[in-house]
């Protein structure tokens, strides 16, 4: 699931640094939060809502610790970007990390989940070439006739959204996924990765549907791509790839071509 990089080969083509945090780190800050910091967060998000599903008030307060627990370390260290292994806080903390990163995304801090760095480093791109936020998902069906797949994951910047309901993380089905209903019309699906972060794959589309299925994450989007679809069968980079609102691809092929970056088909 996630995808590795090399950090001195990312510094010399990009002049990006990564810095690894010790996830008990985040863990002691997290516990330090107290139920009343969180009770404001947990309020807001829960008011912006359309619905609260599975989860609870409490369920939303654990998540709404770890946000703040995230944006001290973003004080902290100052980071353009971050990405969690998240699942290790399922475990322990009996929560996710959807909430969080969705806020912080809200935010212009580029967040990520799944301890992957190629995407969250694809999701900087996008936001410092576009000012557009990014929707990191998994691709979770794929028709070849139809040229069409469900892109679907448990984390959107809800600011990305025309409403959200607050469902249950759908892997564990605790804590809180974000359910994100978008407009249809016309998106961007991008990727830059590799260990050199050195190749790409681009396309224009169409979101046609959101999607309400209990097999697959939370947000569920129904996509026609213009480019070949088998790309995802055949050769895909990694896992995790980005939706952007609108039809990007003409400034991002540009950049990436400039940048000596190789497009996968």
């Amino acid at each position: 699931i996630a995808s590795d990089v090399n950090y001195i080969d990312a510094w010399r083509k990009w002049g990006v640094t990564f810095k690894n945090i010790e996830l008990d780190e985040l863990s002691n800050q997290i516990e330090s939060i107290s139920n009343y910091q969180a009770e404001e967060i947990a309020k807001g998000f829960i008011n912006g809502a359309a619905s609260l599903k599975e989860p609870d008030e409490k369920d939303v307060k654990e998540g709404a610790k770890v946000y703040l627990a995230l944006k001290e370390l973003h004080d902290r260290y100052c980071f353009d970007a971050v990405t969690v292994r998240c699942f290790e806080l399922l475990s322990k903390h009996k929560t996710t990390g959807c909430l969080a990163l969705s806020l912080l995304n809200n935010e212009n801090v580029v967040s990520g989940c799944e301890g992957d760095c190629q995407p969250v480093f694809t999701m900087l791109l996008i936001y410092l070439l576009t000012g557009s936020k990014a929707f990191m998902a998994n691709p979770s069906h794929i028709d070849i006739k139809k040229n069409e797949m469900i892109l679907a994951h448990c984390t959107i910047p809800t600011c990305m959204t025309r409403n959200y309901d607050i469902r249950s993380h759908f892997e564990s089905r605790i804590g809180v996924g974000i359910q994100g209903k978008l407009s249809e019309g016309q998106v961007t699906i991008f990727k830059c990765g590799g260990s050199k972060l050195d190749k790409y794959f681009l396309s224009s589309g169409q979101i046609l549907e959101n999607l309400d299925e209990d097999y697959m994450c939370r947000t569920q989007l129904k996509i026609h791509l213009d480019n070949d679809i088998s790309y995802f069968l055949r050769n895909p980079i990694a896992n995790h790839h980005l939706i952007i609102k609108g039809d990007h691809t003409n400034l991002i092929n540009r950049f990436m071509q400039d940048m000596d970056c190789w497009r996968i088909m």
